[in-house]
C-alpha cells in the first residue's frame, strides 16, 4: 500500500547557520544526526502551541529539507523564519519540485539517475513502512513512473481510515496550534534533554507535571452523517470534556471515526460520549477499528 500527498509543503534550508538555527527552532535535537538522517520535530509558539509540524531530512551539515504533511504556505514560512535575525540561514519553498507520500511494507525503488530520494521509517497505516521525500526537476513524469512501480495509490477516504486505525493524526488537521504539541502524544517529535529551542518551557513544565491539559483520542460515533469540526464532546453528567479536530466516515459499517482533543481526566478509554445528539465510544490508544 502507498499514498502521495496531495499538497505538501516542503522548505529546503541551507546556510552555515542552518543546523544551529533550526536546532533552536525546532523542538527535536538535530545537533547530532547525521547526512542522510531523519526526524520528526515541531516549530512552536513561545506557548508551546504548534505552528508546524515537519519530517526534517538532512542533506548535508548545511542542507535541511522540512516537510509538513499539509498546511498554509506563507504562515508557516513565516514562522519557521521568524527568529532569523543574523543568521546565515536561507529558506525556500521548493514544494513544486518534490513528491512526498508513503510506503508501506516495502522502500521506495530506485527510480532512475537525477532523482534525489529521502526516506523516514514511520508507520502510518497500520504497518511499518517509510514516508519518501523524491527531488526532481519533472515531478508529472516522476509521478508516473510511481503510478507505474506501485500501481494505484489508497485513495485520501482509504487513507485517512487507516491513520485512524494506527492512531496516526497529521497536520494541520489535527495537531495545530489548538494544541501543545506533546497533547497531541507525539513525544517523539521532542527533545527532553537538549535545552532551549522556542516553546520548551511550557513543554518541560507541562512534562514535569506529570499530567497534560488534554489529550488527542480517537472516538467511533454511531452513524455516517458528518460531525462539524470543534463541535463540543460531552462526558459523564452531560459535562463538555473536549471538542471534534476531524471526523471520516466508513461507509462500510456506518460509522463516523473522529479525533477527539479531550480533558485530561475527564473520561477512561471505553466511556460513552455525545456530541450533536449522537453516541460514540472512546478507544483505547492501542485499539484497532477498521
Amino acid at each position: 500500500m502507498w499514498y502521495l500527498q496531495p499538497s505538501p509543503v516542503v522548505f529546503k534550508v541551507t546556510g552555515k547557520d542552518a543546523r544551529r538555527y533550526l536546532n533552536n527552532r525546532l523542538s527535536q535535537d538535530l545537533r547530532s544526526v547525521a547526512a542522510g538522517g531523519s526526524l520528526i520535530a515541531g516549530a512552536l509558539s513561545p506557548q508551546g502551541r504548534v505552528e508546524g509540524l515537519y519530517t526534517v531530512y538532512i542533506g548535508a551539515d548545511d542542507l535541511f529539507y522540512l516537510v509538513s504533511d499539509g498546511g498554509e504556505r506563507q504562515p508557516l514560512f513565516a514562522a519557521l523564519g521568524r527568529y532569523i535575525v543574523a543568521d546565515r540561514v536561507s529558506i525556500i519553498d521548493c514544494s513544486s519540485e518534490v513528491l512526498f507520500g508513503h510506503l508501506a511494507g516495502a522502500t521506495i525503488p530506485d527510480l532512475g539517475e537525477g532523482v534525489v530520494s529521502f526516506s523516514h521509517a514511520c508507520c502510518r497505516i497500520g504497518e511499518a513502512g517509510e514516508d519518501f521525500l523524491v527531488l526532481t526537476d519533472k515531478p508529472s513524469d516522476l509521478r508516473a513512473n510511481l503510478f507505474h512501480r506501485l500501481g494505484t495509490p489508497l485513495s485520501a477516504s482509504e487513507y485517512d481510515l487507516k491513520r485512524f486505525d494506527a492512531g496516526f493524526p497529521q497536520y494541520p488537521t489535527e495537531i495545530n496550534d489548538s494544541m501543545i504539541l506533546t497533547e497531541s502524544g507525539l513525544r517523539e517529535a521532542v527533545s527532553f534533554q537538549k535545552g532551549c529551542y522556542v516553546g520548551q518551557e511550557v513543554i518541560e513544565r507541562s512534562d514535569a507535571m506529570g499530567k497534560l491539559p488534554r489529550r488527542l483520542e480517537r472516538v467511533v460515533f454511531e452513524g455516517s452523517e458528518p460531525l462539524p469540526e470543534q463541535a463540543s464532546v460531552v462526558g459523564k453528567e452531560a459535562k463538555p470534556i473536549g471538542k471534534i479536530l476531524s471526523s471520516f466516515v466508513d461507509s462500510a459499517n456506518k460509522e463516523r471515526y473522529a479525533f477527539a482533543l479531550l480533558k485530561n481526566g475527564a473520561y477512561a478509554a471505553h466511556d460513552q460520549v455525545h456530541c450533536e445528539g449522537r453516541v460514540g465510544t472512546i478507544l483505547s490508544s492501542k485499539e484497532n477499528k477498521v
